[in-house]
């Protein structure tokens, strides 16, 4: 059974997947206020899957949870502006 929100990435145009396609491809990091729900992981079939642990079932999969599968890293915005020693 597919999670309803997991439904939502396959739409046309939804811009989250290429996101993370591209910040693989190039090494890059995504800079997101998201933070992982913890949702996502590997079943007992070691497929890469809904967790089904009772969390929020209409929700979609946040960029860091599918990030992470990928090997991409997520930072927020104040993580940047500190790393790139920033001051407003």
């Amino acid at each position: 059974m597919i999670h309803l929100g997991v439904n939502e990435w396959k739409k046309p145009g939804k811009a989250d997947p290429l996101l993370i396609a591209i910040a693989s491809q190039y090494n890059y990091q995504i800079v997101t206020f998201e933070r992982e729900s913890g949702q996502f992981g590997y079943d007992v079939n070691n497929e890469w899957n809904w967790k089904h642990n009772g969390g929020p079932i209409r929700h979609e999969p946040k960029i860091p949870d599918i990030a992470k599968h990928f090997g991409v890293s997520c930072i927020t915005l104040f993580d940047l502006e500190e790393k790139l020693k920033l001051c407003i």
